[in-house]
C-alpha cells in the first residue's frame, strides 16, 4: 500500500494489470518517473524472483485491499509475471460475468 492510485500507462490512465515485461518497458521508456519508479522497480524485482503478483494500491482508499482483489475493476495496479497462470485476467472475466 502506498499513497498513490497505482501505475499510469503511456496515456496517463491507471494500468489495472501489467505484466513484468510491460512494466519493464514503461521504466525503460521513462514513462514511470518520480516516486513511482522505485516502487515499480521493487515490485518488478519481486515478480522476477518468483512472487506471483504485486499490487500497488492507495492505502487511503477505504477497503482498498478488498476492492483490489474482489472487484473486476480493482483500485490499483497488479503486476504479474509474464508466464504462468493468468489469474487476474481469468478472475476479472469471472467477476464481470456475475
Amino acid at each position: 500500500m502506498t499513497n498513490v492510485a497505482g501505475v499510469h500507462d503511456r496515456e496517463g490512465a491507471l494500468a489495472y494489470i501489467l505484466t513484468a515485461s510491460e512494466a519493464e518497458a514503461l521504466l525503460d521508456d521513462h514513462v514511470i518517473e518520480g516516486e513511482m519508479e522505485p516502487r515499480l522497480i521493487a515490485a518488478l524485482a519481486a515478480v522476477r524472483e518468483g512472487v506471483g503478483s504485486v499490487h500497488i494500491i492507495d492505502g487511503g482508499v477505504p477497503s482498498a485491499l478488498l476492492l483490489e482483489v474482489l472487484t473486476a475493476e480493482g483500485v490499483g495496479t497488479a503486476l504479474r509475471s509474464d508466464t504462468g497462470p493468468h489469474f487476474f485476467d481469468d478472475s476479472k472475466v469471472y467477476l464481470q460475468a456475475k
